[in-house]
């Protein structure tokens, strides 16, 4: 009896499965098909930018490991979801525990992390290139860029990845600033081909449209630059995270979202996605500043509290020496004054000294001043360099330079070098780095470069010498900067 049902069933199953396929019969699948559209996606993304080895802040925050933990709870209350985590890249040089080991402790950290994608940003190659592929392998991230092309690196930095899921396919475009060669270390980058990122930003995502469900952009690049550019694209991105500029942005143009936290680690961007047969939308956006007060007990928050100290025992055994004391917080701008007299004073046969803003990543706060404090505001390998600059375009860097200069003073009359305006056609020495050298920054000192001098010195050697003396002399960090200005800034 058994025999004879499964029998029948199997026939009456046969038989039905002709009638759908040959005579359309297909209500019954149409109605299964139509249940699995009406199903809804949702995909999470979490992203940080200009991370700039900022895993640990002082006063006990374990920068990182409180990340994790807010990543690990972000990802446990959107049940379900399929999770990505972005860097806008710049993740390395900043604080003294990544800058000190050419950014592989930070590599580590966001491994634990579980980032899987970043843009290409300008710092990743502070170190040179065997040290940013090294942080390539620590880390475990895709860096992405589709408009800058090495002739060896081709196979580290691919334009896009795809990554594919039953509930969908997620496409990863990335692209780097236009002005790479301007904002890195030139000699690094020497063989870097870089190209506006509309082509082949354009191009990929043209062809990803076809084939994916969700297409992103993570750019090492501005909101308002990238907005120029992704206004020229025909075919639009759902998504561009933003980097670069530190500010924190969230705006919608015309359909796009392009968001952007602020730098350090202080914040992440947070984008929840969900996707609904064809139709995917923008659930909400937005950005999360980092809480000081968690447990910090999960297994992989340990790990990364336990790597932070590991460096961070290191570095006070490499760099813990004590210069001066700060009675008092201190301003950057002081701090750049301070480092470019020092500089001059160390080398008083030049007329100028300077160096650019932007190398200053980080201030001095009251209490004993370290050695490591002075890579953290100082993070660049940056050798001493001494060049000669005819007058008009030593005018032209000293407007670049912000506070960062020593030896000359501006007036209402315009730039004073002992009292007299700066000769436009006499020929001046001064006293800069390696960075600004190869025109950094728009820095413009290219054409001297065949008769600069290119010391073994490190940048920092003159500022840590000074303090340490002035030290010494019972000065503090207010009185060490007062006597170099009274001295040298005129």
């Amino acid at each position: 009896m058994n025999g004879r049902f499964f029998k029948t069933l199997t026939n009456f199953l046969t038989i039905f499965h002709f009638a759908v396929f040959f005579t359309g019969c297909t209500k019954v699948l149409d109605v299964f098909n139509e249940k699995e559209d009406e199903k809804e996606v949702t995909f999470l993304f979490l992203y940080t930018n200009d991370e700039h080895g900022h895993f640990y802040e002082k006063e006990g925050f374990y920068k990182a490991a409180a990340l994790y933990e807010m990543w690990h709870e972000e990802e446990k209350n959107c049940n379900g979801c399929k999770v990505f985590r972005l860097s806008g890249g710049d993740s390395y040089t900043g604080f003294v525990g990544s800058s000190l080991f050419n950014g592989n402790s930070m590599a580590e950290i966001m491994n634990v992390l579980r980032y899987q994608v970043s843009a290409v940003g300008n710092h990743e190659f502070d170190f040179g290139m065997k040290p940013l592929k090294r942080n390539l392998i620590l880390s475990k991230i895709r860096y992405l860029s589709s408009n800058v092309i090495f002739s060896d690196m081709r196979e580290t930095f691919a334009p896009y990845a795809v990554f594919e899921s039953l509930d969908g396919d997620v496409a990863f475009i990335g692209s780097t600033t236009e002005d790479l060669k301007q904002v890195s270390f030139a000699n690094y980058i020497l063989d870097a081909k870089v190209v506006k990122p509309e082509g082949p930003v354009g191009r990929n995502l043209k062809k990803l449209k076809k084939t994916t469900d969700i297409q992103v952009i993570v750019t090492h690049d501005s909101y308002e630059s990238s907005l120029r550019w992704v206004n020229s694209l025909e075919e639009k991105p759902l998504i561009v995270f933003n980097a670069h500029s530190h500010e924190k942005i969230v705006k919608n143009h015309d359909g796009v979202l392009f968001i952007q936290a602020e730098r350090n680690l202080n914040y992440y961007a947070r984008v929840e996605v969900a996707k609904k047969g064809k139709t995917v939308q923008i659930k909400s956006a937005d950005i999360i500043p980092l809480k000081r007060d968690l447990s910090l007990e999960l297994e992989g928050s340990k790990k990364i509290r336990s790597l932070t100290d590991k460096y961070l025992g290191l570095v006070d055994k490499i760099a813990g020496t004590v210069l001066i004391t700060a009675d008092d917080d201190f301003e950057n701008s002081s701090f750049q004054k301070l480092y470019a007299c020092a500089t001059l004073n160390e080398h008083p046969g030049f007329d100028v000294a300077m160096s650019n803003p932007r190398g200053y990543r980080d201030i001095i706060t009251k209490g004993p001043v370290k050695k490591s404090d002075i890579i953290s505001i100082l993070p660049f390998n940056n050798r001493i360099v001494f060049s000669k600059v005819s007058g008009k375009d030593l005018i032209y860097n000293l407007e670049l330079s912000g506070d960062s200069y020593c030896g000359t003073k501006k007036t209402d009359e315009g730039w004073m070098k002992d009292g007299e305006k700066i000769d436009p056609e006499k020929t001046y020495s001064v006293v800069i780095h390696e960075y600004i050298l190869g025109g950094g920054d728009f820095f413009n000192f290219m054409e001297y470069k065949s008769e600069s001098e290119i010391t073994s010195k490190d940048w920092r050697a003159p500022i840590e010498k000074y303090l340490s003396e002035s030290s010494k002399r019972g000065l503090n960090l207010q009185q060490a900067l007062d006597w170099l200005k009274e001295r040298h800034d005129h």
